[in-house]
């Protein structure tokens, strides 16, 4: 059973049996299965808009990253702000296209970000990878809750490796996520020069 707009699926839930107004007879989520299933979703939707919240400040955090660079000196904060308004913080320049032209800037011009190392460098966008694809699972993949087991899972589809991905999720898992947001969050804020 799915929950019309919210991305969730129900399975496995206690039903009972209601006789509905013409007479027909059909089963319905029981009053223990509906509140359990509540308090779930509840936990889920947070979770996941946490999680997205996250990412947003990822991608806004690779947008300055890439601004100061081609915008070192800060002198003209007008042309500044016009490359975001016009250019990097529109719609069509996505989450992934960010971090392409961050890397591609990065390769080619190591000198200007000198905290950086080539693997330290190839493991930070591997984790941009990571969170991407995390992204779109929670953004397009569907939530479970499975009553039966007790349990809450992600399904999606992982386009890298062409299969259904379906992972477990918990407290655990989100609170690692969450780990992976900040501390990606610091290594980027590392390629934006201070201002003095």
């Amino acid at each position: 059973m799915s929950i019309l707009g919210t991305g969730i699926e129900i399975i496995n839930y206690p039903t009972v049996k209601v006789k509905a107004p013409d007479g027909v007879t059909e089963d319905q989520i029981s009053d223990e299965g509906r509140s359990f299933l509540d308090e779930r979703g509840r936990f889920l939707k947070i979770h996941r808009g946490d999680f997205i919240s996250g990412c947003t400040e990822i991608d806004n955090t690779l947008s300055e990253a890439i601004s100061s660079f081609f915008f070192k000196d800060n002198t003209d904060i007008n042309k500044r702000e016009q490359f975001h308004d016009f250019i990097i913080d529109t719609p069509i320049f996505s989450f992934i296209q960010k971090k392409k032209v961050l890397q591609s800037i990065m390769e080619k011009y190591p000198t200007d970000f000198p905290s950086f190392t080539g693997k330290s460098r190839q493991e930070m966008f591997n984790q941009i990878n990571y969170i991407i694809k995390m992204r779109n699972a929670f953004a397009h993949g569907t939530l479970i809750i499975n009553y039966g087991e007790k349990m809450e899972a992600l399904s999606y589809f992982d386009s890298q490796t062409n299969t259904r991905v379906e992972q477990t999720l918990t407290e655990e898992f989100f609170n690692e996520l969450y780990k992976k947001l900040e501390d990606l969050s610091t290594q980027i804020l590392e390629c934006i020069p201070s201002v003095e």
